[in-house]
């Protein structure tokens, strides 16, 4: 077992993340780094506490058979490794719009009824898929 992570050990792997989110945007010469400066910290957990927990332990308290939608703020890519192959990230695929909070995850996306609809879509998927004949 690994020995316990120090919250000093925790700053500095959040702070990490901080500066390679400023480096993309940056290198990108798009976006806004606000959104992974200020969530660092619960990307921290996630990637340490549950990245490193037993893949039964994980698949006990999220099993496969539980639709996963993930909404994501900006690009999805953290979260669909969560989801699965079977799950879904609604997240905002491309960027350059400036207007109301609103009007842009309407445009962009992530907005409550594009959650809705892939959620919707996850329980369809699954229910087909447990009605499916297996092949011979």
């Amino acid at each position: 077992m690994n020995a316990p992570i120090t919250a000093a050990e925790r700053r500095r792997f959040a702070n990490a993340l901080r500066f390679l989110a400023i480096g993309a945007v940056e290198a990108a010469k798009s976006g806004h780094p606000g959104m992974p400066i200020g969530m660092a910290d619960i990307a921290e957990v996630l990637w340490r506490d549950r990245d490193g927990q037993p893949p039964v332990y994980r698949a006990s308290v999220s099993p496969s058979r539980v639709p996963r939608v993930a909404p994501e703020a900006g690009h999805g890519g953290f979260w669909r490794r969560r989801v699965g192959l079977d799950g879904g990230a609604v997240d905002i695929a491309s960027f350059g719009g400036s207007a109301r909070a609103a009007t842009l995850r309407e445009h962009f996306g992530p907005a409550a009824s594009a959650v809705a609809d892939a959620l919707a879509a996850a329980v369809a998927d699954m229910a087909a898929a447990t009605t499916r004949p297996l092949a011979a």
